[in-house]
């Protein structure tokens, strides 16, 4: 294998046989063809690369840099690549993981000290944000894993369900005082969801956590998942669930292709 182009290793493969027809043979083309390579080479370096005699060819002070020189990039490059793929049989690597913070805090916990721990050259970074974006960024490989909310089929990418989780309403009491109801413009089918809310006040708030905290000394309504709410013990169920969301974990279909990150997918499967 090799990353030069076919002018380069003709040229190479001369320097070997120092003989046309010789180097014809083992390339698997004709003499004519070698030779127009070799004179395009040459052209193109506006410099001869070889004496031609009657007993073969005689490499010129020039092609002697160029052979020196393409021979130590070959030999570097073969020698780093080889170096490179080793690691796809190694639990070694960098790898990106795109979830968002809240359900970060409530699933990331169940596999990630351990696997990190575990596998001293493995690296996994967390990649924050919300989940239409790492869904997004999985597809166009700017991330190689996503936990996300309500992910939906699509033809590059592997699903596997974790874990359901259910959004209500809640408060710090089961009748809130006033028709006010704080919610995260991020969730999935919260648009569907406010429809229920026709004559409240609706007070958007892009954080979860802070959502949940503010029922300490609010007598409105807080939509949240259900794993959030139940970190805040003051926070009491109010009326029927809304939905239920899948949480899944993503990624492409070549992320199943070595020892890494087959391990990471089944150390994150393993924990549900």
């Amino acid at each position: 294998m090799t990353p030069f182009k076919k002018e380069f290793e003709y040229f190479l493969l001369l320097c070997e046989t120092l003989n046309i027809s010789e180097a014809a043979i083992q390339a698997g083309i004709q003499q004519a063809g070698l030779s127009k390579s070799l004179k395009s080479l040459e052209e193109q370096f506006g410099n001869p690369l070889f004496y031609r005699t009657n007993r073969g060819l005689i490499i010129t002070p020039f092609g002697e840099i160029l052979k020196s020189n393409l021979s130590s990039l070959r030999e570097t490059w073969e020698g780093q690549f080889e170096k490179d793929i080793s690691f796809l049989d190694d639990i070694a690597g960098r790898y990106t993981i795109g979830v968002h913070p809240t359900i970060a805090i409530s699933h990331i916990s169940k596999f990630y000290p351990l696997l990190i721990e575990k596998n001293p050259s493995l690296s996994l970074h967390l990649e924050f944000q919300n989940s239409h974006d790492t869904i997004k960024d999985v597809i166009e490989h700017k991330l190689n894993f996503g936990i996300v909310a309500s992910a939906k089929v699509h033809p590059d990418l592997v699903m596997i369900k974790l874990a359901k989780e259910t959004v209500f309403c809640w408060g710090n009491s089961s009748k809130p005082k006033h028709k006010i109801v704080y919610y995260n413009p991020d969730m999935i089918n919260i648009i569907g969801s406010l429809k229920r809310f026709q004559h409240y006040k609706l007070i958007p708030v892009d954080n979860y956590e802070v959502i949940a905290s503010l029922a300490e000394n609010s007598e409105a309504l807080m939509i949240l998942p259900d794993p959030v709410a139940k970190r805040f013990k003051k926070l009491k169920k109010v009326g029927p669930k809304l939905f239920d969301t899948e949480i899944c974990l993503i990624f492409r279909h070549d992320m199943l292709k070595t020892k890494s990150t087959r391990l990471i997918i089944d150390s994150i499967k393993e924990v549900y």
